[in-house]
């Protein structure tokens, strides 16, 4: 799982940077792009042997709990637990992390909206797993921008 969640952006050299970094909104097509560099990635690694089921992660990272999802409309224990895993990291990582368009969410900003999310696109056990961790486990001052400094 770790090597998976490592290499989940490897497809994104295979997209131009004016399009990584731009400020402002992306259309349509330009966010599929951004979006479909993670299957790109896993089609790069395919031929790789991994220990573990590298690939297969990647490919299930945009499969949602409800089924809803993308590539293949997998659904709850269908989606390997490494991608359920993977995929609440990413979008805490990605709601956290300033852009160029935007600032980060503070971190109660991020667990109420992944709270909200938890049963229709994330699976729940890994969304409460990780506000334990934020919460009780010192993962808020770990992961903190500035070492000491809790984000509140």
């Amino acid at each position: 799982m770790t090597t998976a969640a490592r290499l989940m952006n490897i497809g994104k050299i295979l997209v131009p940077s004016g399009l990584l970094t731009r400020v402002g909104t992306l259309d349509a097509h330009e966010l599929r792009r951004v979006r479909e560099s993670i299957q790109a990635g896993a089609d790069l690694l395919e031929d790789v042997e991994f220990d573990g089921p590298v690939v297969e992660i990647m490919r299930q990272l945009h499969e949602r709990w409800d089924g809803g999802g993308e590539p293949q409309r997998l659904r709850g224990d269908e989606i390997l637990i490494g991608a359920r895993i993977a995929a609440v990291a990413n979008a805490f990582v990605k709601m956290t992390s300033p852009r160029a368009w935007r600032g980060g969410m503070s971190f109660d900003e991020a667990m109420t909206t992944l709270t909200s999310m938890a049963g229709a696109a994330y699976d729940r056990r890994i969304v409460v797993a990780l506000c334990h961790l934020i919460e009780n486990r010192g993962a808020r001052e770990a992961w903190s921008p500035e070492p000491g400094h809790a984000v509140m």
